[in-house]
């Protein structure tokens, strides 16, 4: 997988399980919005803060900046099976 097409992944899977995140919200109002990773450990904080800064973001990211940074750390053989999950082509 290219870097382009690794991007391009992301950029689709994003937005799909932001979707699904808000459903299961709605569908359970008492369980909050869930993430993939915690921002909390220390590494994961770094990273995060990394690619913020990568992307020049100096206000607080939305959902979408969050689920990419997320997809973005994973191995491409997960993004293909979230591809296939999800049933992107």
């Amino acid at each position: 997988m290219t870097a382009e097409e690794r991007a391009a992944l992301i950029d689709r899977l994003a937005p799909l399980i932001i979707e699904e995140r808000r459903k299961a919200a709605e569908q359970n109002p008492k369980r909050p919005p869930w993430y993939m990773m915690n921002i909390a450990h220390p590494v994961m904080g770094w990273l995060y803060n990394q690619y913020l800064a990568k992307l020049g973001e100096v206000s607080p990211p939305g959902d979408a900046c969050r689920t990419r940074f997320e997809l973005s750390i994973l191995h491409p053989a997960v993004l293909k099976k979230l591809a296939e999950h999800y049933k992107i082509q």
